[in-house]
């Protein structure tokens, strides 16, 4: 194919160079170009080695505009299939992209490439702990239906306008540590928020959470159920798809025995 295009491009500079003068304009030889020394310069010598090639060489000319056009191509399409590669290979993750197909995101905003690095845990007595008891405890137990792209991270307890938004709360009275999970997409109605308590009134922010979180918080979408469980001291509530929550409540009460002493019913808010 390359020696066709060759040939076909001398084949046309032949004929530029024997047809291609305007017929109607009398011979002029006045101006002519001398061109004895057109060797002697180093005009089309692309290499530097004082030799001027032809337009089959791998100059700018005749094949060496194929080659580079046929090797840039090249160059471009592995290009584009390594970067793919990376991508879900998982070597590309910024912002705490999931990259590793685990259906979960870490809360690092720093930009460095990172891993979700969720620990399994034998208690919670931190908000460090809640947030691991969420990511690798339960979440291990129902990959299935956790969203995509979900972001758990924990809030910070002087931030009311965050706290409302995701809780539905208006003060943190007998709250230690706020841990929220939610899709980072508008497109998907799933939450899940753990209150750890100081055991002052848990049963009464397990009810005032359950009745103030907006199941309709995102952006055309609605929460179909909302449920809620209490474990020793802590809260959980879940709103999302209906079959989704009671998969997650169940992974949740799973995830519990061994950790907790004491672990509540599932309550269903709605749906």
């Amino acid at each position: 194919m390359k020696k066709l295009i060759v040939l076909f491009l001398l084949t046309t500079l032949m004929l530029t160079s024997c047809f291609g003068g305007d017929n109607n304009t009398p011979d002029d030889t006045t101006d002519t170009m001398d061109t004895r020394d057109v060797h002697n310069n180093t005009l089309g010598d692309d290499n530097g080695d004082g030799v001027v090639e032809d337009e089959t060489d791998d100059g700018m000319n005749g094949g060496g505009i194929v080659d580079d056009v046929i090797d840039g191509a090249e160059t471009l399409v592995s290009d584009v299939v390594d970067g793919a590669g990376d991508i879900l290979d998982g070597n590309g993750g910024a912002d705490g992209t999931d990259m590793s197909g685990d259906n979960m995101l870490n809360n690092d905003t720093s930009g460095e490439q990172r891993e979700p690095n969720f620990s399994e845990v034998n208690s919670v007595n931190s908000a460090d702990d809640a947030l691991n008891f969420i990511g690798a405890n339960v979440y291990s137990k129902c990959k299935d239906v956790i969203p995509m792209m979900t972001e758990t991270k924990i809030l910070s307890t002087d931030d009311i306008d965050s706290i409302t938004y995701n809780t539905g709360l208006t003060n943190t009275d007998g709250i230690d540590d706020i841990i929220v999970s939610d899709s980072s997409l508008d497109s998907f109605a799933y939450s899940l928020v753990m209150l750890r308590t100081d055991g002052t009134n848990t049963d009464t922010l397990q009810n005032e959470l359950s009745n103030s979180i907006n199941p309709g918080k995102w952006l055309g979408v609605v929460a179909e159920k909302v449920s809620s469980i209490k474990l020793d001291d802590d809260i959980i509530v879940v709103m999302g798809g209906a079959e989704q929550v009671d998969t997650i409540m169940s992974s949740v009460m799973e995830a519990a025995n061994g950790v907790y002493d004491n672990v509540g019913d599932i309550v269903s808010v709605m749906g």
